[in-house]
């Protein structure tokens, strides 16, 4: 990662969703608005608002309600259910079953003794390794192996869905226990250093529509990518910036001002054109990278393994020009990022001089960002 350290002068950091979601709760000046351990029953539409209708038979009242509950969202269906009885033509029924799978992954954290050197690693390494079938991932950060084990499945459409048991996960980890991470690392190494795990299904897709009402989808539970270019809570994010700073450029006049039920559509409306070819670009994206990644198809191994370490500086720049395009919250003040950094200028030089698509070139450069291929030939990031 020490190219993109180099041009956008911050120091690249990865870490999984559950220790992000801690650090921002840990870390809110006020943690009362949060309520924990809470289930969403029902949403009740009224004239001027909304009323959710928690497990516990608490009741939240609100403008609008944004469903940011992942991929098995309850807000989406109670979306659903409401456009079928109030906004017939606005969900089309393909979107009920627009996400499928073909991948399953187990992803988990570990802390080995010893120092990293002692397994082959840098301080904030990333390796990615290739095979049929399967993409092994491997991350050294802050002192911990943050690592994921991602296999080829049955194709289904929507997509199975099951809660893994400890049995499900040994016997995954007993079937891939000699698969090689590096040199020196085995996986039945991190396995038996774990610290927690999980095993899912990979979901895929973009739904078409994420609003209806006074709901509004961000995150997986509008659009579900696969894993390998590690983007899927990044491209939430973003999701959540584009909405914020629309809500905040119609409310900033009046903060207790309660926007009609046109309005709200509107602003839904401006957000999902804002957001959609970005969200739909890098899920196929995704999608096409680890299907390269576990030999899908011929091209993809002969691309990932022989002609992508070729081109590695221009893959570097168009993923660096990618992510210099991510939207941010307009009005905020940014307190540790040198906005003149080579990194974040590489958006409006884009602009001025290139006829081509960045998503288009982006999908070549994300084939092999920060990984080691099957014999750990490329160079790290």
């Amino acid at each position: 990662m020490h190219r993109f350290e180099q041009l956008f002068q911050v120091a690249p950091i990865l870490f999984d969703r559950q220790s992000c979601v801690a650090h921002l709760y840990d870390n809110l000046p006020d943690q009362s608005a949060i309520k924990l351990n809470k289930r969403v029953e029902s949403i009740e539409h009224h004239e001027t608002g909304v009323r959710v209708l928690l497990a516990d038979g608490t009741v939240e009242e609100g403008d609008i309600v944004i469903g940011a509950d992942g991929v098995h969202s309850s807000v989406r269906s109670q979306m659903w259910d409401y456009a079928s009885k109030f906004e017939p033509s606005i969900v089309p029924e393909s979107d009920k079953s627009v996400l499928f799978s073909e991948y399953d992954a187990m992803f988990g954290v570990s802390k080995m003794k010893g120092h990293h050197e002692d397994y082959g690693m840098a301080a904030a390494e990333t390796n990615i390794v290739f095979g049929h079938g399967v993409t092994k991932l491997f991350f050294q950060q802050q002192g911990e192996q943050l690592w994921a084990i991602i296999f080829k499945d049955k194709y289904n459409q929507p997509p199975k869905r099951f809660k893994a048991t400890d049995e499900d996960m040994e016997e995954v980890a007993k079937r891939f226990g000699d698969v090689r991470l590096n040199e020196h690392i085995k996986f039945s190494d991190l396995w038996e250093t774990r610290t927690r795990v999980g095993l899912l299904t990979i979901e895929e897709g973009v739904l078409s529509q994420w609003h209806a009402g006074r709901m509004v989808l961000v995150g997986d539970s509008a659009h579900k990518m696969t894993a390998d270019l590690g983007i899927g809570a990044n491209i939430g994010i973003e999701d959540v910036a584009v909405l914020c700073n629309i809500l905040n450029r119609e409310l900033k006049g009046n903060r207790n001002r309660h926007p009609t039920k046109d309005e709200i559509a509107a602003m839904f409306a401006e957000y999902q054109k804002e957001r959609y070819a970005r969200a739909k670009a890098f899920t196929e994206m995704s999608g096409k990278v680890t299907r390269m990644h576990s030999y899908d198809t011929l091209f993809g191994r002969i691309f990932a393994t022989y002609i992508s370490p070729m081109i590695y500086e221009v893959q570097v720049k168009k993923l660096a020009t990618a992510w210099a395009k991510a939207p941010k919250l307009d009005y905020v003040p940014v307190k540790t990022i040198n906005e003149t950094a080579p990194g974040w200028l590489l958006a409006e030089e884009d602009d001025k001089t290139s006829r081509t698509p960045w998503l288009l070139c982006a999908g070549v450069g994300a084939v092999a960002t920060g990984l080691a291929i099957q014999q750990y030939g490329l160079p790290k990031l």
